[in-house]
């Protein structure tokens, strides 16, 4: 049985430099300064406490049209087959959730 994760919205919006589809999840802050130099190129990157949380980051890229969006609508945690916990999102623009 998955188990609800709280989480919370870091940052979102319709402008990324990352213009193909993706959906990542960032572990390290080395992780994290890549991904924001790919999404905001020089621009600032929040602060996250890896520690404490990790970042689920899912991009449309670019799209013909305006109006496209999605959105991280829950998130849980579950045990696989070998007893290793994982993280899952359910995917619903261009959004970052820190849990």
């Amino acid at each position: 049985m998955a188990e609800p994760v709280p989480f919370k919205p870091l940052a979102s919006g319709t402008q990324s430099g990352i213009e193909r589809p993706r959906t990542v999840v960032v572990r390290t802050p080395a992780e994290w300064k890549t991904l924001c130099a790919d999404h905001v190129p020089g621009g600032p990157c929040p602060s996250v406490d890896f520690s404490r949380s990790t970042v689920v980051g899912v991009f449309l890229g670019t799209r013909p049209t305006a109006g496209a969006r999605v959105e991280i609508t829950a998130s849980s945690v579950r045990e696989t087959r070998w007893s290793s916990p994982i993280a899952s999102a359910a995917l619903g623009l261009t959004r970052w959730w820190r849990r």
